[in-house]
C-alpha cells in the first residue's frame, strides 16, 4: 500500500539539521517482515527533499523477537575445524589485510568478502578497531586470524559479554557503552538498525583517534529501491529503522562533524534475487539455492550478476561503504 502526504506530523531528521525541515512531500509505504516470514506489516515514511527511508512512527518495542537465536544471520558462528578451509581462510583475509600472495589472490576470488574489502582499498589501520553490532564477532575473528590486534565488538543482542574463539572480547551493549580510543571504528551493516543515530555518530567522535577513521557499511536507496519498491529485500522491516541515500547520509555526516572521504559500493546480485522472490511472497529463510534456481533459472541468475557488477561501476547499487574522517 502506498500514499502520499505533504506533512502528517512526519519530520525528516536530515532535512531539518540543515535547515530544510519542511519536505515539499512524503511517500508512506507499507513493508511486511519477510526474512522469517512472520507477515507483520510495518509503516515506512520517505522523505521527498533527500530521500531518506525511515520506520514510521518508531520501532517495535520489542526489537528482540526479530532477532531469534540461532536464526538471525550475524549471530550464526563458523566451523573452520578443516585444516584446508582454515588456511584458505587465512590466506584470503591476509590478502585482504595488504599481504600480496596469488594464493592470497585466489582465495579473494573464490571465497571474496565484501566485509574485508574496504581493509585493503582503504587502506585501514591494523590495531585499535572496535566493531560496533559484531554479532557473534565472526569478522573480528578473521581480522585476528588475520594479524589485526587490540580488536574489540559490542551489540546489544548477543547473550551477554562474551570473548570470541581467537579471543576477541565482546561486550553486550551499545556503543554508548564503550570507553577507550580506536583508530578505527567500524559499522558493518549495523547503523541501519540504530534509531539514534544522530548521537550514535556523536559517541564515535569522541571514541576515533584525532587521525582515526570510521567506516560504514549500509543498505543505499538507490535503483533496487526504484525497481522493487515495498519488495526492496533491503528495507528488511523492522529491523532496518532509517534506509539512507547517498545524499542523506552525507548530510548527516557533515552535520554530525564528519567528511565522507571514500565511497564504494559493493551490491551484489541478492538485490534482485531476494526481491524477486519476495515478489512473489517467499521470505527469506525459504529461498535455498534449489528454489531460488527453480525460479530464476540459471542463466537469469547469471545475468543478474553481471548487471550487480555493472550497478557497482556506476555507483547504482543497494549497498555501499564510506569511509569517514573527523572534520579538520
Amino acid at each position: 500500500m502506498y500514499r502520499e502526504s505533504m506533512c502528517e506530523g512526519v519530520k525528516c531528521p536530515t532535512c531539518m539539521a540543515c535547515g530544510n525541515a519542511e519536505s515539499s512531500l512524503f511517500h508512506f509505504y507499507t513493508i511486511k517482515e519477510m526474512m522469517f516470514g512472520y507477515g507483520e506489516e510495518f509503516e515506512y515514511v520517505q522523505c521527498g527533499q533527500c530521500g531518506l527511508l525511515q520506520i514510521h512512527p518508531a520501532p517495535p518495542e520489542d526489537m528482540g523477537k526479530y532477532y531469534p537465536e540461532g536464526e538471525y544471520y550475524s549471530f550464526k558462528t563458523d566451523v573452520m575445524g578443516e585444516s584446508v578451509k582454515l588456511q584458505i581462510w587465512k590466506m584470503r583475509s591476509k590478502y585482504y589485510l595488504g599481504e600480496n600472495t596469488i594464493m592470497g589472490w585466489v582465495a579473494s576470488l573464490l571465497r571474496p568478502n565484501a566485509a574485508l574489502a574496504p581493509f585493503r582499498d582503504f587502506g585501514i589501520p591494523s590495531t585499535d578497531i572496535l566493531d560496533v553490532g559484531c554479532g557473534s564477532g565472526r569478522l573480528l575473528d578473521m581480522m585476528k586470524t588475520a594479524g589485526f590486534c587490540n580488536l574489540r565488538g559490542v551489540d546489544l543482542f548477543v547473550d551477554a559479554d562474551t570473548v570470541t574463539r581467537n579471543g576477541v572480547k565482546i561486550t553486550k551493549g551499545s556503543i554508548h557503552d564503550i570507553v577507550g580510543t580506536f583508530n578505527y571504528i567500524m559499522l558493518n551493516h549495523s547503523f541501519e538498525h540504530m534509531w539514534d543515530q544522530w548521537e550514535v555518530l556523536a559517541k564515535i567522535r569522541t571514541l576515533l583517534a584525532p587521525d582515526g577513521k570510521c567506516l560504514i557499511s549500509i543498505p543505499v536507496i538507490n535503483k533496487a529501491w526504484d525497481l522493487y519498491r515495498e519488495n526492496w529485500y533491503q528495507v528488511d522491516a523492522p529491523r532496518h529503522f532509517f534506509l539512507h541515500t547517498e545524499k542523506s547520509l552525507r548530510i548527516m555526516a557533515e552535520q554530525s562533524g564528519f567528511n565522507i572521504i571514500r565511497t564504494m559500493y559493493d551490491g551484489k546480485a541478492s538485490q534482485f534475487i531476494r526481491s524477486e522472490l519476495y515478489k512473489r511472497g517467499v521470505p527469506l529463510n525459504k529461498q535455498s539455492p534449489g528454489v531460488v534456481r527453480e525460479v530464476l533459472g540459471t542463466q537469469k541468475l547469471r545475468e543478474l550478476k553481471r548487471t550487480a557488477k555493472k550497478w557497482n561501476k556506476k555507483g547504482w547499487s543497494d549497498q555501499a561503504v564510506f569511509l569517514l574522517e573527523i572534520k579538520g
